[in-house]
């Protein structure tokens, strides 16, 4: 008698795929291969050089125009409301310092002693303040140079600047503004 023993696992291994890949033939449909179409091509425009306009807006005479001042022409560069410079703080709480820098034609060092106690700034309500620090920056690095720190209120954000000779900037072109100035009731205007 002979008896055979349970099928060789190789077998069913081949009939399990002979199965599988006859199920996957028949459901899977061919796909037609995908048409190649040569894509449109739109040419680049032609760049050519072109010169930009200037702007026909006037100088403005202290900023970007010199200003005669006692006999010397100064440009204002730079105006920033900030909380401290180099190590000079604000005096009071309610006050920032307010940074103006720019340059001159001749003599600033002398111009800083002499116009010390005659150049303020003056806010939008009214507020005047007198040079508070004036560092000499006037170098042979930076000839001309020169830099003026004032303490003005935290909440004003206008102002001009009054030089010798009834002469004022309006410093609302070069002025700076930090987020960091707003107080909490501070709409930022």
């Amino acid at each position: 008698m002979t008896t055979s023993g349970p099928p060789n696992g190789t077998l069913l291994l081949g009939i399990f795929l002979a199965f599988a890949l006859a199920a996957c033939g028949a459901s899977a449909a061919p796909t037609p291969a995908p048409t190649t179409a040569a894509p449109s091509v739109t040419p680049l425009p032609t760049l050519a050089a072109t010169s930009i306009p200037s702007p026909t807006s006037t100088p403005i005479p202290g900023i970007g125009a010199p200003l005669c001042v006692d006999g010397v022409e100064v440009t204002f560069s730079f105006a920033k409301k900030q909380f401290f410079y180099d190590e000079i703080l604000a005096s009071s709480p309610q006050d920032m310092l307010l940074v103006i820098s720019g340059a001159g034609s001749t003599g600033l060092t002398s111009i800083n002693q002499t116009w010390l106690d005659q150049v303020s700034v003056i806010d939008e309500n009214g507020r005047r303040d007198l040079i508070a620090f004036a560092p000499i920056i006037d170098t042979l690095a930076n000839p001309g140079q020169f830099l003026w720190v004032l303490n003005v209120s935290k909440n004003s954000s206008k102002f001009s600047l009054h030089l010798p000779g009834d002469k004022t900037v309006d410093l609302a072109p070069l002025l700076w503004r930090l987020s960091l100035e707003a107080s909490p009731t501070d709409d930022n205007k």
